[in-house]
C-alpha cells in the first residue's frame, strides 16, 4: 500500500465532524490528537456498537479500495511534480540559493 494513502489524504476522512480525544498511555493522559469518522466506515472493528474514530495517520490497509485521494492531496502533488518545470536542465533554482557572508581573510 502507498506511503500516502492515510486519512489525512483520503476524501473520506471526515474532517468537518473532526474533534479532539484524549490519548492516554499507561493510564495517564498524555495529550489530545484530532480524530475524525472514516464516511465510508473503512475500519476494522468488532467492539460492538461503536464508532471508531481515525487520525491522521490511520490506514485502511484492509478496504484499500475505499481510499479515494482527497483534492488539496491531489493539488499538493501536483505541485510537488512540476515545481521546477520551465527551468532550464541544470539550472540551480533562484529561490534556493541563499547570500553568504564574505569573511575577510
Amino acid at each position: 500500500m502507498n506511503e500516502h494513502a492515510i486519512c489525512l489524504n483520503c476524501a473520506h476522512w471526515d474532517l468537518a465532524n473532526a474533534v479532539q480525544l484524549p490519548v492516554y498511555q499507561q493510564g495517564k493522559l498524555v495529550f489530545h490528537r484530532e480524530y475524525a469518522p472514516c464516511k465510508v466506515n473503512a475500519v476494522e472493528a468488532d467492539a460492538g456498537d461503536c464508532l471508531p474514530m481515525m487520525g491522521e495517520r490511520g490506514h485502511c490497509r484492509f478496504h484499500e479500495d475505499a481510499f479515494r485521494p482527497a483534492a488539496d492531496f491531489l493539488a499538493f502533488e501536483h505541485e510537488a511534480e512540476h515545481e521546477n518545470d520551465g527551468l532550464p536542465v541544470m539550472q540551480l533554482d533562484p529561490g534556493a540559493l541563499k547570500r553568504v557572508s564574505h569573511v575577510a581573510a
